[in-house]
C-alpha cells in the first residue's frame, strides 16, 4: 500500500509541473506575441520608408532603370531581401539579383507596399519573399532565443519549486511517522512509547495528546498490576488463618470450640467482602475508594484482628499479647478497612 507521504509527494510534484508548465506556456505564448507585435509594427514603419524611397526614386528617374543599384544598397544597409515587381507580376529588381526577370510567386501573397506615380501603380515591394534569405530569419532566432530562456527558468523553477515541496513534505510527515512508530510499538505492549514534537500547529496537538493518552493507559496498567497484587494479598491472609484453623484442629492441637467456628465463619465473611472489593479496589487505586466512616472503639478493632490471627501464632509458637489503654475515645473510621490493615500487619509479621 502506498504510504501518505508517496501520496502527497506525488501530488505536489504533479501541482509543481502543471502550474510551472502551464506559466512557461502562457510567458512563450505572451513572449511570441508581443514579440511578433513589434516586428509587424517595425516592418510597417519598414514599408513606408521603402515606399516613400523607391516611390520618390520614380519620380525622379522616371523609370525604374537604376533600381537595382538602390535595391542592393538598401539590403546592405538593412540586411533585408528587397524584390520590385511590375503591377502584373514581372520582377523588375532583387537586392540579390536572383530573381530578375521572373515573375512573382503564388505563395507570395499581395506585395507589402505599392509604389504609385501621378495615382497609377508603377510596381510592388516584397520585402524578403519566400524562396529566398529571409531577413526575418534573425526575428525568428530571437523568438526562439527568447522562448528558451523562458523554457530554462520554467525548468530551473519547477526543479527549485520540487525541491521545497519534497522538504515542506518532509518536515509536515516527519511527526507523523513518528506518531505511526510510536503507536505501532504501543499497539504491540510497548506502554513507554512518547513522541517529542514541539510544533505549535495541529500535529503539535495530536502528538501532546498521543503523549497524554499514553500516560492514561501507563497508568492504567500499574493500576491493574498493582490491583492484582493487592488482591492476592488481601486474599492470602483470610484462607491462611483458615487454613491455620483447620490444621489446627485436625492436628488436635484446638478443640472446636464456639469461639473457634466463630473466627472461621469471620473469616469467610472476610473472604465473601473481599470478593466483594475487587472492583472496589481498582476504585481505591484511582482515590475513589468509599469509606463507610463512623465512631467505633479500636479496642474492638484490635481484639477482633488478634482473635483471627491466634490460631496461627498458636501453631507457630508466638504469643500475641493486646495492649490497649481503656480510656482510647471512639474514632471515626471504616472499621472493616483498619481490620484488613491489622491482620495483613499480624500475618506479614
Amino acid at each position: 500500500m502506498r504510504s501518505l507521504r508517496v501520496r502527497l509527494r506525488i501530488a505536489l510534484i504533479l501541482v509543481v509541473v502543471a502550474a510551472v508548465g502551464g506559466i512557461a506556456w502562457f510567458s512563450t505564448r505572451v513572449a511570441t506575441s508581443e514579440f511578433q507585435g513589434y516586428v509587424d509594427a517595425r516592418g510597417m514603419m519598414r514599408d513606408r520608408r521603402f515606399q516613400g524611397f523607391l516611390t520618390m526614386h520614380h519620380s525622379s528617374y522616371g523609370d525604374w532603370d537604376s533600381v537595382q543599384q538602390a535595391l542592393e544598397q538598401i539590403e546592405e544597409l538593412t540586411g533585408e531581401r528587397v524584390v520590385l515587381a511590375e503591377p502584373f507580376g514581372l520582377i523588375l529588381a532583387d537586392s540579390e539579383g536572383e530573381m530578375i526577370g521572373q515573375t512573382v510567386g503564388r505563395a507570395w501573397g499581395p506585395p507589402d507596399a505599392i509604389i504609385t506615380d501621378r495615382g497609377l501603380p508603377v510596381g510592388g515591394v516584397y520585402i524578403n519573399p519566400p524562396g529566398g534569405s529571409e531577413g526575418s530569419t534573425a526575428d525568428e532566432t530571437i523568438v526562439a532565443t527568447v522562448n528558451r530562456g523562458l523554457l530554462l527558468i520554467a525548468i530551473v523553477a519547477g526543479v527549485v519549486a520540487v525541491l521545497l515541496a519534497l522538504g515542506v513534505s518532509r518536515r509536515i510527515f516527519s511527526p507523523v511517522e513518528a506518531l505511526t512508530t510510536a503507536v505501532r510499538r504501543m499497539e504491540e505492549g510497548d506502554l513507554s512509547q512518547r513522541v517529542d514534537i514541539d510544533s505549535k500547529d495541529e500535529i503539535g496537538e495530536l502528538g501532546r495528546a498521543f503523549n497524554s493518552m499514553a500516560d492514561r493507559l501507563a497508568r492504567a496498567e500499574e493500576l491493574r498490576r498493582n490491583m492484582v497484587t493487592d488482591v492476592a494479598h488481601e486474599l492470602r491472609t483470610p484462607l491462611t488463618n483458615i487454613r491455620g484453623y483447620l490444621e489446627a484442629l485436625r492436628e488436635g492441637v484446638i478443640e472446636p470450640e464456639p469461639r473457634i467456628v466463630e473466627s472461621l465463619h469471620e473469616e469467610a465473611l472476610l473472604l465473601n467482602h473481599l470478593v466483594d472489593d475487587l472492583q472496589e479496589l481498582s476504585l481505591a487505586e484511582a482515590g475513589q475508594l468509599r469509606l463507610e466512616r463512623q465512631p467505633v472503639a479500636l479496642a474492638d478493632i484490635v481484639l477482633q484482628a488478634v482473635k483471627a490471627a491466634s490460631p496461627r501464632a498458636e501453631a507457630g509458637e508466638v504469643d500475641l499479647r493486646v495492649d490497649v489503654p481503656d480510656d482510647l475515645p471512639l474514632v471515626e473510621v471504616d472499621a472493616r478497612r483498619v481490620g484488613q490493615v491489622l491482620r495483613n500487619l499480624l500475618d506479614n509479621g
